[in-house]
C-alpha cells in the first residue's frame, strides 16, 4: 500500500538574495551558481552561490494510522520530487537531506517579486520581517553557509542524512528518508521539515 502526503510548507532559499521570501513560488529551485555564469538578467555572477530548499510535512495524519496500524510500523518513507527542467548537471553528483533544527515561517513571498518579500524565511532569516530571527547554531547543529551566513540549520551525523546519488540518470528524487521521519514521529527531534 502507498500513501501520498503533500508538502504543508515549502521555499527555496538563495545565498545570492539572502533576505528574500519564496513561500508561494510553484517551484522549488536546488542549484549552484558558479562565478561568472550568467543570470537571468544577462549579468555575469561574481561569486558562487547556491541554494537550499525547505520542505514541511504535516505527519498528524500518519501518526494516527501507525496508531491504528492502519500502515504498518515497519513502513518505509521516500521523499519525492520531480524536475521540471534541469541544465548543467554534473554526470555524478549526490543530493543530501537533513532535518531542519528550527522553527521557520514559510512567508507569501515569489523569486521575482519587485519589490521582494522580506517576511518569512530566507538564507539568513528563519522568521524574515520584522522578527528577523537567524538561523540557530550549537551542539550537534550545522549552519550552512557558503559567502552568505545562513542558508539554513539542521541536525548532523549519520542517524540524520539521507542522500541520493545520481549518475548519468534522471534528476528526478525518490530518497528513503525513513530514519528522519520515525525521529520526527517519535518526537525524539521536533519536526520543523527537511533541507535539501
Amino acid at each position: 500500500m502507498y500513501w501520498t502526503i503533500f508538502p504543508q510548507y515549502d521555499s527555496t532559499l538563495y545565498e545570492k538574495y539572502p533576505e528574500r521570501n519564496t513561500g508561494i513560488d510553484q517551484m522549488l529551485e536546488l542549484s549552484k551558481f558558479s562565478i561568472g555564469t550568467k543570470a537571468d538578467d544577462g549579468i555575469y555572477w561574481d561569486n558562487t552561490y547556491n541554494t537550499r530548499v525547505l520542505i514541511k510535512f504535516n505527519l498528524t495524519e500518519l501518526s494516527a494510522s501507525l496508531k491504528t496500524r492502519d500502515i504498518s510500523g515497519t513502513a518505509k518513507y521516500y521523499l519525492k520530487l520531480y524536475t521540471a527542467t534541469s541544465s548543467d548537471l554534473a554526470v555524478d553528483y549526490n543530493i543530501y537531506a537533513y532535518p531542519v533544527s528550527s522553527s521557520w515561517t514559510n512567508g507569501n513571498g515569489n523569486l521575482h517579486d519587485l519589490p521582494e518579500i522580506k517576511e518569512g524565511v530566507s538564507w539568513k532569516y528563519r522568521t524574515g520581517y520584522p522578527e528577523q530571527k537567524l538561523w540557530n547554531s550549537g551542539s550537534g547543529v550545522e549552519l550552512s553557509h557558503q559567502t552568505t551566513r545562513g542558508g539554513g540549520s539542521y541536525y548532523t551525523g549519520s542517524q540524520y542524512i539521507a542522500s541520493q546519488s545520481f549518475n548519468y540518470s534522471n534528476p528526478d528524487i525518490r530518497m528513503d528518508v525513513t530514519n528522519m521521519v520515525k525521529k520526527w514521529l517519535s518526537g525524539s527531534i521536533q519536526n520543523n521539515g527537511l533541507i535539501l
